[in-house]
């Protein structure tokens, strides 16, 4: 890239609009184009972990999942764009649904990947979608039988397309990194955190007013109380570390 690329606790963040991103997964020759959804929380986590933070590094494009990471960067002078892992993966299902690409959902829990990908069956009904339930992966990456038996299913599909949701934390990527390069006819792969719930309908998306206020979080913690400790480190403790390390 021409334009210079900001880094938080050691990690770098191309950040990005959608389009500039999908562009990016169109023309990139890398098999798969792996994009990190970098939010406060796995920054937090690789400014303890160097593993983890060489990890996050190994990835192909950082986009800025949060309204913190951007107001950081723009108090050091860095002017960024925003681009939250849902809009990312729903703009990859729209150019799925454009180009004729095969998509697969990986993971989720309770069915949500099943009902999300119904929703998106009813609005592309020529979406060539998978959806492959996993098993339990843990925090360093490494994966149950279930999952391994999967895995191998998601290898046969042979999707242009994996988003990946296997739970919160740093086993998302960490499992990414490790297994990405059995699927060398993929286009790109991305963990998505959240975004089966959100399509499902388990958990309501924030209204649009209240993301662009940055103020998804007070949503979050409206509606699971229980994620408070989480949400204060990757609100408070996330702005105070991050403004000393930009």
């Amino acid at each position: 890239m021409s334009k210079q690329v900001p880094s938080l606790f050691g990690v770098s963040l191309e950040g990005g609009n959608r389009e500039e991103v999908l562009q990016e997964v169109e023309h990139s020759s890398a098999r798969p184009f792996w994009i990190v959804t970098a939010n406060p929380e796995i920054l937090l986590a690789a400014e303890k972990d160097a593993a983890y933070r060489q990890t996050l590094q190994a990835a192909d494009w950082r986009t800025i999942d949060g309204f913190g990471i951007q107001l950081v960067l723009r108090i050091h002078g860095y002017t960024t764009e925003r681009l939250t892992g849902v809009d990312l993966a729903e703009g990859l299902i729209e150019l799925a649904s454009e180009k004729g690409w095969r998509i697969a959902f990986f993971g989720g829990y309770n069915q949500s990947a099943e009902r999300a990908a119904d929703t998106w069956r009813k609005r592309f009904p020529n979406l060539d979608l998978h959806v492959v339930p996993a098993g339990q992966v843990r925090d360093n990456g490494s994966e149950d039988g279930k999952t391994w038996e999967q895995r191998q299913v998601l290898q046969a599909i042979q999707p242009d397309i994996i988003l990946v949701a296997l739970g919160g934390g740093t086993k998302q990527e960490r499992w990414i990194a490790e297994h990405k390069q059995e699927f060398i006819a993929s286009r790109v792969i991305v963990g998505i955190g959240g975004a089966f719930d959100m399509w499902s309908g388990t958990l309501h998306r924030a209204p649009k007013v209240v993301r662009a206020l940055g103020l998804e979080w007070v949503w979050r913690l409206i509606l699971q109380p229980s994620r408070w400790k989480r949400i204060w480190n990757a609100v408070v403790v996330f702005f105070f570390k991050s403004i000393r390390s930009a």
